[in-house]
């Protein structure tokens, strides 16, 4: 029997923003949401982590968000979100694509950093041929 809530559902991604610089070195071998957001399982093949360059540098919650696949179809109310949790700013971004994440389910300690921001509806329209 398998422990631990799954948070496996289509047409929902939940999206966290890192507040905090990272420091590459001290990350290896971590895994975000297992270690920091108390996740027992979710497809790495439905993730994506965005940021504004290579180097992470600051930049607008908008900005970071608007850098990820898909994002066209939730950016607007994933910015209503931050802007209600009054984040302006961040680091970088984690998407997880068919996933609804609820902080309340989880059993473990869940870090402060990255800041959860949300469960959206997505779809794939903008892709779709004209």
């Amino acid at each position: 029997m398998a422990r631990g809530p799954f948070f496996e559902k289509k047409g929902k991604v939940s999206i966290w923003l890192g507040l905090r610089k990272p420091n590459l070195k001290a990350m290896e071998g971590v895994d975000i949401l297992k270690h920091l957001c108390g996740v027992n399982y979710y497809d790495l093949d439905e993730q994506e982590v965005a940021a504004a360059g290579d180097t992470f540098p600051k930049a607008s919650v908008a900005d970071i968000l608007g850098r990820l696949s898909y994002s066209s179809s939730f950016l607007e109310r994933a910015n209503q979100a931050a802007a209600k949790k009054k984040v302006k700013q961040a680091y970088w971004a984690l998407a997880q694509y068919e996933f609804a994440y609820n902080p309340e389910r989880v059993r473990r300690a869940v870090a402060k950093d990255p800041l959860f921001l949300g469960v959206f509806d997505w779809n794939d329209s903008e892709d779709a041929d004209d």
